[in-house]
């Protein structure tokens, strides 16, 4: 599923909808799914939303609002929270210390 949404998320941030029909399942099937493996749509999401970030830091020079709209932030103050939450660190900062 986590490819599914990385897929997606490369054109457009992908609503739960779309990653069922994306894995050929029901939406139903994919809820269950995920409550089975103890997940939510929302931590998938934010799962690969936090490892694309990581990626696109470490390995371009992209600018920091570019990143944020391509993962689907609307403001890149809303990245940058939730890049804060999850390592720590800024993006910036995170950027600086994981140069390639």
């Amino acid at each position: 599923m986590s490819q599914a949404i990385a897929e997606i998320l490369a054109s457009r941030v992908p609503r739960q909808e779309d990653v069922a029909q994306h894995c050929a399942l029901s939406l139903r099937t994919l809820q269950r799914r995920l409550h089975e493996a103890g997940s939510s749509y929302q931590q998938l999401l934010d799962e690969v939303r936090f490892t694309q970030a990581k990626t696109q830091l470490s390995s371009t020079q992209k600018p920091l609002h570019s990143i944020a709209e391509q993962l689907g932030f609307i403001e890149p103050r809303s990245f940058f929270r939730f890049f804060k939450r999850r390592a720590g660190v800024t993006p910036g900062q995170y950027r600086e210390q994981h140069k390639a």
